[in-house]
């Protein structure tokens, strides 16, 4: 797993990092969208040191959710998650060092937006990861 989403990992309960990929990517982009209210909440109320934190924060966990694509399988989709991700970075990017609050109300709707896509597969993605478990599990016994 890489380095960004072990880093989130480490700010999670250990039921939350012992969950399966499906509920780690959705832990993430709820992660995402919690910050983003953080720093708007910082930035309304002139707390720079704070919502610097809380944006580098942000730009961690969309970089992971950018690294964790998979651009061999779906890869049309993976691009289009990508060039959403790398649009996020730079809209965080722009709030940060512009202090303006609307960058950050377009990764909430882009995010909110992605999620909700996401969290509509839950019962296909479960499924599929369950299928592949017993299938690994099959591969080892024989």
């Amino acid at each position: 797993m890489n380095r960004g989403i072990q880093e989130y990992k480490s700010t999670v309960s250990r039921s939350e990092v012992d969950a399966n990929p499906y509920r780690i990517v959705q832990l993430l982009m709820e992660g995402v969208l919690s910050r983003v209210l953080e720093a708007k909440h910082a930035i309304e109320n002139n707390q720079i040191e704070k919502k610097c934190e809380l944006i580098q924060a942000t730009l961690k966990i969309v970089n992971a959710l950018r690294m964790s694509l998979d651009m061999e399988q779906g890869a049309e989709l993976s691009k289009s998650l990508d060039n959403l991700y790398e649009y996020m970075s730079i809209q965080l990017t722009r709030a940060n060092m512009e202090n303006d609050t609307a960058y950050l109300d377009n990764v909430f709707k882009s995010m909110s937006e992605i999620k909700s896509g996401w969290d509509s597969i839950e019962d296909d993605a479960l499924k599929f990861l369950r299928d592949q478990s017993i299938s690994e599990s099959k591969e080892e016994n024989s």
